[in-house]
């Protein structure tokens, strides 16, 4: 018997080398490192979360003020929680004057508050906010009596502007401004 060369079985093992060779040498290169993320996307990520601690700070301060309105106490620590030394000083104010004229609000506020803008290069970082504030189920009433104290032709959802700052790696509310002529 006489063997004779076959040259597909040659051409089926050089296709076998072939192919087990470029597996070994997928095999034994570094995988690339993963892209590191770009300056902007880190950027974005800073802003989001700034915005989403800004927005905590106004919600912890106007959830602080719906309950002294409508209760008629409060304690100056919770509001310096969430806001300016100045803030904090214009609001225990304003909630003393309400308290003379024995003012109290039946019903609490809802709101929903937006980052307008964010600015995380000034110093201090600064942010402005636009708030609805649905007024519909909150009524100043005279606290002895119980009569409504609302102005007939008051809006029951107004715009309320409100502006913060960081201090000490902290979002605190520094203004706020109810525009009660425009709705929202």
């Amino acid at each position: 018997m006489t063997l004779r060369p076959c040259p597909w079985r040659a051409s089926l093992i050089v296709s076998a080398l072939v192919l087990l060779l470029s597996g070994v040498t997928a095999c034994d290169r570094q995988s690339d490192p993963p892209p590191s993320p770009s300056a902007s996307s880190a950027q974005s990520l800073d802003e989001d979360i700034a915005r989403s601690q800004v927005k905590a700070a106004f919600d912890g301060w106007y959830g602080v003020y719906a309950n002294a309105v409508t209760t008629g106490k409060y304690r100056r620590e919770d509001f310096a929680r969430y806001a300016t030394e100045e803030k904090v000083a214009a609001v225990v104010k304003d909630l003393k004057d309400l308290d003379e004229l024995n003012v109290v609000y039946r019903g609490k506020p809802t709101w929903t508050a937006e980052v307008t803008s964010l600015n995380l290069d000034a110093r201090p970082p600064s942010a402005s906010l636009r708030v609805c504030l649905d007024l519909s189920k909150s009524t100043p009433v005279d606290r002895t009596t119980g009569e409504n104290l609302r102005p007939k032709d008051e809006l029951p959802r107004v715009l309320l502007i409100a502006t913060a700052t960081q201090a000490d790696g902290r979002w605190l509310v520094a203004d706020t401004t109810t525009q009660r002529t425009t709705p929202c």
